[in-house]
C-alpha cells in the first residue's frame, strides 16, 4: 500500500519532530474511534496492539489501554496507522492511564 508507506513516513517525521522540539506526545497524536453500529470498530491513532482473540481486542494508545469486547471478532486491517476491528461488538472500554 504506496498510501501506507507514504502515512507510515509521516509517522516517522512527526516523531523526530516531536522529539526535537520538545513537544508532548497528545499535540501530535490523538486516537479516534469510529463504531459501526455492532458490526465494526476503526481504531486510528493507537500505539501498539496488546491482546487479540475471538472475544476481545486490546490496544495502547496516549490516553491507556482500550478493550474492544464482543464476539467472533477479527483485526481485518492492522498497519501502523490503524485498525479495522470486525465482528459483533458488544463493548468498548478503555482504562484510563494513571498519571
Amino acid at each position: 500500500c504506496i498510501f501506507c508507506i507514504k502515512f507510515t513516513e509521516v509517522i516517522m517525521f512527526l516523531e523526530e519532530l516531536k522529539k526535537e522540539l520538545n513537544l508532548s506526545s497528545d499535540l501530535i497524536f490523538t486516537t479516534k474511534l469510529t463504531v459501526f453500529g455492532k458490526d465494526a470498530v476503526l481504531v486510528e491513532g493507537y500505539k501498539k496492539l496488546v491482546n487479540y482473540s475471538t472475544t476481545s481486542v486490546s490496544y495502547q494508545t496516549l490516553e491507556g489501554v482500550f478493550i474492544i469486547e464482543g464476539e467472533n471478532l477479527k483485526l481485518k486491517r492492522i498497519n501502523p496507522v490503524e485498525l479495522l476491528v470486525t465482528g459483533k461488538v458488544k463493548n468498548v472500554k478503555l482504562n484510563e492511564k494513571q498519571n
